[in-house]
């Protein structure tokens, strides 16, 4: 049980200091290319992964899943990663992550039509409603007194980036839940990285 925990510390530690790297490497670099570097470098290590463990990068059933992984490299990387990046110019990375994890929020309104069997609740959506007020109250210090164009695009290219996600795992939910997430991964990052040298 602690060692779960302390690796959901772990977890929590990397996913969050990724939004302060992010804002040091978009001083020196553009969105597209810190996405396409991001793309790259993930493809190459899990490239290695599998050289190593004499995997195939490709699953058998990958032709006939290909739309859905397609979509999972664009909704559930190279879009977010591209709004984030961009988002993170003219807003902050603690603003960018509170934006980030609108993402559960995101899920639970795309649901209602992606996943009828599965739609939430009344008091689910109360639940949602909750927690875009508090998003709210915690993005309000960081957007009063700053211009106001440069904040307000930056935010809704996260919170778009957000919602990216949300599609990306309902996708994963519907169109491939019985695809393991190694597979999944190592399928779509060809998929992201050739999106991001298109991008």
């Amino acid at each position: 049980m602690r060692r779960g925990y302390a690796a959901l510390v772990l977890l929590a530690l990397i996913w969050g200091a990724s939004f302060l790297f992010i804002k040091l490497a978009v001083r020196d670099m553009s969105p597209a290319t810190l996405v396409l570097a991001r793309a790259l470098f993930g493809a190459l290590t899990l490239g290695a992964i599998l050289a190593a463990r004499r995997q195939t990068p490709f699953p058998a059933g990958t032709r006939q899943r290909l739309l859905p992984f397609v979509v999972m490299a664009v909704f559930g990387s190279a879009l977010p990663w591209f709004g984030i990046s961009f988002g993170e110019l003219s807003i902050s990375s603690g603003l960018a992550s509170i934006l980030n994890a609108t993402t559960p929020l995101w899920t639970a309104i795309l649901a209602t039509w992606v996943t009828p069997a599965e739609r939430p609740s009344g008091l689910n959506y109360l639940g949602v409603a909750i927690g875009f007020l508090g998003t709210g109250i915690l993005l309000a210090p960081d957007l009063i007194g700053q211009p106001l164009k440069a904040t307000t695009i930056g935010t809704l290219a996260v919170a778009a980036a957000a919602a990216s996600y949300a599609v990306a795992a309902l996708v994963q939910r519907r169109r491939l839940s019985g695809v393991s997430g190694a597979d999944t991964n190592t399928t779509s990052a060809s998929g992201r990285t050739l999106s991001s040298w298109l991008g």
